[in-house]
């Protein structure tokens, strides 16, 4: 194709801007970098990514949680095949998410020979929204594990209301802009800081969630942050709410009705109550696995930080092995491995 005089003076015009820009940027970098103010560079920017990268997308940063909508709406195939194809469902908040991660859930599961998804949630999830997946997706999984955390309360995330409330479209939509804005942010805030975060000292919260297996990546370190607490209750509240044993016996038995197995876990921080988890355990007659640890820590009094959910993760995986094997979920081959 023979391209016009004008034509190829716009092309000319446009390849100069690209390199002007390039070369700008480069160029504010350099400087910015030789400068004390290169200590303010955003979080987004050096924060480090998952090793396969194709398998994660971006669950949370700057622009909130995404993975609601992404698994809502069923927007990524090979995570909504993973999740309706999972014999093991890990369900409770962001806490859950914490606690389990993918090398000791991939250790114990593939050795047991049951596929699992961790549908845990921020937002501080409550079981209608992981219940209405369930429902939308007729999903039938073996065995649900629950953190019994404040999980059963009758009711959903205001989030998770908007995130049912948006059309599949809305959900494709915000995922593709989520994952084009936080490539461009890690370019971008080399040399434009976000002033207001800079200015009160704000943490960006960034987390990828795997395709394969529903678990996050977080991308944060916590450095410094970690604090020691005592695994023994904490005198939290310990009373079960009406509302709350409607909701759990409600829960139990839909999965039941699905042919699921239904196991309460506690993940230990000091703002949660193991009293009250033992108690919803006795209530609904269902095993709690929830292994007492000393010495644990969280990176922000609420989460686990990586070495304690390992510990707890691998404690927890003693208990329940036993647990599978007497209700027939681990399959004989497995049984001789």
């Amino acid at each position: 194709m023979r391209l016009t005089r004008r034509t190829r003076t716009h092309l000319g015009a446009l390849a100069a801007f690209a390199v002007t820009l390039v070369v700008g940027t480069a160029a504010v970098h350099a400087a910015w970098t030789r400068t004390t103010l290169d200590r303010f560079r955003m979080e987004v920017v050096d924060a480090p990514q998952p090793a396969a990268d194709d398998s994660y997308y971006v669950a949370h940063d700057r622009g909130g949680h995404i993975d609601h909508h992404v698994i809502y709406h069923a927007i990524d195939q090979t995570s909504h095949e993973r999740l309706t194809s999972a014999e093991v469902l890990l369900l409770g908040n962001s806490r859950l998410m914490f606690a389990f991660e993918r090398p000791a859930l991939r250790g114990f599961f593939s050795k047991a020979g049951l596929s699992y998804f961790v549908m845990g949630f921020g937002h501080n999830e409550h079981n209608e929204f992981p219940e209405a997946i369930i429902e939308r997706f007729d999903l039938r999984p073996k065995l649900v594990i629950v953190n019994a955390d404040r999980f059963f309360v009758a009711g959903q995330s205001p989030w998770a209301e908007r995130v049912r409330a948006d059309s599949r479209f809305d959900a494709w939509k915000r995922f593709h802009e989520t994952e084009a804005s936080h490539a461009v942010r890690r370019v971008v805030h080399r040399v434009v800081p976000h002033v207001p975060d800079l200015a009160g000292r704000q943490r960006e919260f960034i987390a990828y969630r795997s395709r394969l297996d529903g678990t996050w990546w977080v991308s944060n370190r916590f450095e410094g942050l970690a604090g020691a607490f005592d695994a023994e209750d904490d005198g939290a509240e310990t009373v079960l709410l009406d509302n709350e044993i409607a909701a759990a016996r409600a829960f139990r038995d839909a999965m039941a009705a699905r042919g699921a197995h239904l196991v309460l876990t506690f993940v230990p921080t000091p703002r949660a109550s193991r009293t009250r988890a033992m108690r919803m355990s006795e209530v609904l007659d269902v095993p709690l696995v929830a292994p007492r640890l000393d010495d644990l820590a969280t990176v922000d009094g609420s989460h686990l930080t990586r070495e304690s959910a390992a510990r707890f993760s691998e404690a927890f995986f003693a208990e329940l092995e036993p647990l599978l094997r007497a209700r027939g979920l681990v399959p004989p081959e497995a049984a001789a491995r």
